[in-house]
């Protein structure tokens, strides 16, 4: 991954993020409320080499829209032939960080809970996946 800096984006980014969690289930109902009572400082991990007028579009993403864009790769061109990459994201920043923040205290003492809004309860390829899974009423 790029070098990645951590923007202070502060209130600016509140309404985004509240408008974000509002659309959620229980537990990002819960972090809005949160979020509401107690924002803290807020920032956002950006690429290096995104312009500073990037930072707040919230709304448009980190870089602008690649051609041929096709689910989580792109079609770039090499030369006179075309090849599929993947879409430059912050995926491996963020896996970092939540390894980091997990291994601070020692393996049992924290844990990283994630809201999936599209899975439901008996959704069969739960089952498949290496991960412990809390329901609450249809909720996962």
């Amino acid at each position: 991954m790029e070098n990645v800096r951590e923007a202070v984006v502060g209130s600016a980014a509140l309404d985004f993020v509240s408008e974000q969690l509002a659309l959620g289930k229980t537990l990002a109902r819960r972090l809005l409320q949160r979020l509401t009572n107690s924002p803290g400082l807020i920032v956002a991990p950006v690429p290096d080499d995104v312009p500073e007028s990037r930072v707040l579009g919230f709304t448009e993403g980190l870089w602008p829209p690649e051609p041929e864009e096709s689910g989580a790769s792109v079609m770039a061109r090499d030369g006179s032939r075309w090849r599929m990459v993947p879409k430059r994201n912050l995926d491996s920043w963020l896996i970092e960080k939540i390894r980091a923040h997990l291994a601070r205290e020692g393996p049992d003492s924290r844990i990283c809970v994630f809201e999936n809004d599209s899975a439901s309860p008996g959704a069969p390829w739960l089952r498949l996946r290496p991960i412990h899974t809390l329901t609450f009423d249809d909720e996962v």
